[in-house]
């Protein structure tokens, strides 16, 4: 707490290093280092604008990413929530649901995502939303219907997306990317 409280975010972890709440500026400055975060219901009540509150599995893997809004976070809940609904055996994620704003007065899904992967290698993703976002908000543009959308080299850099209209990246002597190419 540098006393700087209106821009500083603070972030809330449980005793597995998970993190389980992100809270904002304007409502960090209502904890002090002397209220130990010992559960997220205990600092919820200070939260005076939004926040999001983390689920994780048996694996501590991130399933759920909860909006909410006001001390209990109970106002405006799953606005913009996001949730991961499967993972395969090596911990990639094969589903994952976003929600946002959809018009000026609705919110919903904007994002169903399948993603299939060749080993740990993203290899196609397909978004089966409806709804689109609204105004600035930004979501997955699913641009390619190919079986295989992302193409990487033999040390594993990518060298090619469909969904961003990317034929080719390039790289130098350090492994670090040095030309985009865009087009099909």
């Amino acid at each position: 707490m540098d006393g700087e409280v209106l821009l500083d975010t603070y972030y809330v972890y449980d005793n597995y290093g998970n993190l389980r709440m992100v809270l904002p500026p304007a409502a960090s400055d209502l904890l002090t280092s002397a209220t130990p975060p010992a559960s997220w219901t205990e600092t919820a009540a200070a939260i005076q604008k939004y926040a999001y509150l983390y689920k994780y599995d048996r694996l501590s893997r991130l399933k759920d990413a909860l909006y909410g809004e006001g001390a209990t976070l109970a106002s405006n809940t799953n606005r913009f929530n996001e949730q991961i609904t499967a993972y395969d055996k090596m911990g990639n994620i094969l589903g994952l649901k976003r929600y946002g704003q959809t018009d000026a007065n609705s919110y919903g899904l904007i994002d169903n995502l399948t993603l299939t992967y060749n080993g740990n290698q993203l290899q196609a993703v397909k978004d089966i939303a409806t709804s689109s976002v609204y105004g600035n908000g930004s979501e997955f543009k699913d641009n390619s219907n190919q079986t295989v959308e992302y193409a990487y080299d033999k040390n594993g850099n990518l060298t090619k997306d469909l969904n961003k209209n990317i034929s080719s990246i390039g790289y130098n002597f350090l492994n670090l990317p040095d030309q985009v190419i865009f087009g099909w």
